[in-house]
């Protein structure tokens, strides 16, 4: 995926089937530039199911300061 509009696609999507909330609980810089963010996240379905509640790691990766990749890790 790459592009404005292919990554307001996806966000889009992703609105219409789940609702989550994102708190980071910290920051780090790994050994090969990338950068992590550990977040506690609760994810529920549109009727308030919980489908998640645990902490992941966004991992991004900058280049020519734009962002390029973002990964989650469970």
């Amino acid at each position: 995926m790459s592009g404005h509009d292919e990554i307001r696609a996806y966000w889009t999507r992703q609105w219409t089937e789940i609702n989550p909330t994102v708190e980071p609980v910290a920051f780090d810089q790994r050994p090969d530039g990338t950068f992590e963010v550990t977040v506690h996240q609760i994810v529920k379905d549109l009727q308030g199911n919980l489908i998640f509640d645990g902490e992941v790691e966004h991992i991004y990766t900058v280049e020519n300061d734009l962002l390029r990749k973002m990964d989650i890790e469970i």
